[in-house]
């Protein structure tokens, strides 16, 4: 999946998380509303775990489905491969919000 699939007319938000970040933990009930609000308004959502560090264990791939499913996501809940895209963005903590929009 790439952020032009998960985009829509009216932007994208993208969200730098993970399932083991205790300020995640915290958060898991506001970044499910944003991500419900963003399809209620039909904005893309992507939330994209770069926690490389756990890819092994708590944030495996296998995980992360089972940590979307529990959450009950209603967007694409992705793997960041060597934190490539949080490096390009400038991501440096969990969670972490950017909204993106079309130049007008």
């Amino acid at each position: 999946m790439s952020l032009n699939t998960a985009k829509t007319s009216k932007g994208l938000l993208v969200i730098f998380s993970c399932n083991t970040c205790p300020y995640v933990k915290l958060s898991e009930t506001r970044i499910k509303e944003l991500s419900d609000d963003c399809a209620k308004q039909g904005i893309g959502c992507i939330i994209i775990n770069s926690n490389e560090a756990q890819r092994a264990d708590e944030d495996s791939f296998d995980a992360m489905v089972k940590y979307a499913a529990a959450q009950k996501l209603t967007c694409a809940y992705v793997v960041d491969t060597n934190s490539k895209l949080a490096d390009a963005f400038g991501a440096t903590r969990t969670p972490q919000c950017f909204y993106l929009t079309e130049k007008v």
